[in-house]
């Protein structure tokens, strides 16, 4: 499977990282500096909201204050909880940029494909918790760079978002280059939309829409490793 190309685009959160995890030690820790405690009930609610507000980003919909901002708003509106939402925004970055461990596979699946091919990774999670977290990560030897949404100045899904990952990576041919990601919305669809060939990472044995067709699937992120010669 991987043998075709030589250029790996992988998505961070949910692909290479646990994001939920890190998401819920991050919101309760944030909470708690901040002097106020939440339920499990109010962290999916947040959950809920953070999902709405990427989706949001990813289609190009605008927040006058931005989308890190404004899913605390809408915490605060709907819970009625009295905060200010750049405040714990900024709780919630610091304490997120702490967390940097990657899924257990994640490690050794990439140690063996950085042997045979070049490593990217594409992300529009946030950009100041994305960078410390590369910098910081057991994973950061095996990848050539990161290309984030804010850096590059648009978000994936979107064509020109790999447009112009593609102008900063040398001697770059589409061809010869793979998209992997947990997200159809996000990785695969972008994948289509630029036109690089697709792995969807989908553990949970999740359907796909017809429009939303990935040129390889697997379940288990050893697969990588297995199908890479």
């Amino acid at each position: 499977m991987l043998s075709k190309y030589d250029i790996l685009l992988f998505d961070s959160d949910n692909t290479l990282y646990d994001h939920g995890v890190h998401e819920k030690t991050a919101i309760f820790e944030a909470f708690s500096l901040y002097g106020q405690k939440i339920t499990d009930e109010q962290y999916l609610l947040y959950k809920k909201i953070n999902d709405d507000i990427w989706k949001e980003f990813e289609r190009g919909i605008e927040h006058p204050d931005g989308p890190l901002v404004e899913r605390f708003r809408r915490f605060a509106e709907i819970t009625g909880m009295e905060l200010s939402p750049a405040e714990i925004n900024e709780l919630y970055i610091e304490a997120l940029s702490n967390q940097c461990s990657p899924f257990p596979a994640s490690f050794e699946v990439c140690q063996s494909l950085a042997r045979t091919h070049k490593l990217y990774i594409i992300t529009n999670g946030t950009e100041s918790v994305q960078l410390r977290r590369f910098e910081r990560s057991p994973l950061r030897p095996f990848f050539k760079d990161i290309f984030t949404a804010a850096a590059i100045g648009i978000q994936k899904p979107k064509k020109e978002y790999f447009d112009r990952v593609l102008e900063k990576i040398d001697c770059f041919d589409r061809s010869r280059a793979v998209v992997i990601g947990d997200s159809l919305t996000s990785d695969i669809l972008g994948g289509i939309n630029a036109g690089i060939d697709t792995i969807w990472y989908n553990p949970g044995f999740n359907e796909h829409p017809e429009e939303i067709c990935p040129t390889y699937e697997i379940h288990d992120f050893k697969e990588l490793v297995i199908h890479s010669r």
